[in-house]
């Protein structure tokens, strides 16, 4: 089962940050963004460090919300085309919840298509800290995955963010995989990601680095 990179990650929580209440009223709202992400020699020492160009456009009314995220890498093998659609609330207690089906497309490995459903449950705890949980589980493979989040806010414009992550594949025995990085907003729009990752399938721990930028483009006033 193919785990969930940053920067979809990224896409599955940039408009709901984005949008806060904005398609309540009934009007549609339309979100978009793009991304660069690199990571160092991912696949083991001697082996091409990874580089991809990432966007995404989503559109948002009464809470549904439905959207594709895609990813062109210099390794054609990691290309992506995603589509995805659910539902979502955020609550003044700071509870946040999301329903949702994603579907994830592999241009040049058609054989490898995959649908999962997807539950994540998050909650603010004061001014400082957050929680996520992330439950999945694919009509397709018969496979799950599970990941917990967690996020601290040490300024305005900093983040420092921790995800463990346990997931199923065609062996024995579930898989393990953890990062922890920091984040900086330059704008409300414009933030860079820093990140160290390492699991228990990895060749190697490894860094990213993330440069995205995410907007309203149409509703929300």
């Amino acid at each position: 089962m193919r785990t969930l990179t940053l920067g979809l990650l990224a896409a599955m929580t940039a408009a709901p940050a984005l949008a806060q209440d904005a398609s309540s009223d009934g009007g549609w709202v339309v979100y978009g963004g793009t991304a660069l992400e690199y990571k160092d020699r991912p696949d083991g020492k001697g082996l091409p460090s990874r580089r991809s160009l990432e966007a995404y456009v989503e559109a948002e009314r009464l809470h549904f919300y439905g959207g594709v995220w895609a990813k062109v890498a210099n390794d054609e093998s990691y290309n992506e085309i995603d589509v995805y659609g659910g539902y979502r609330r955020d609550l003044d207690s700071g509870l946040s919840y999301d329903l949702s089906y994603y579907r994830y497309n592999y241009p040049t490995d058609s054989a490898s298509n995959y649908g999962e459903v997807i539950l994540t449950v998050g909650q603010t705890l004061g001014d400082k800290f957050y929680v996520r949980g992330y439950l999945a589980t694919s009509p397709d493979t018969k496979l799950s995955n599970a990941y917990v989040r967690f996020r601290y806010y040490p300024a305005d414009t900093w983040e420092i963010e921790a995800n463990y992550g346990s997931y199923q594949n065609a062996g024995p025995k579930a898989e393990e995989e953890w990062d922890i990085g920091v984040k900086h907003y330059f704008t409300d729009e414009t933030s860079l990601d820093l990140r160290y990752y390492n699991g228990t399938e990895y060749a190697r721990g490894y860094v990213g680095l993330f440069l995205s930028f995410d907007t309203t483009l149409l509703g929300g006033g």
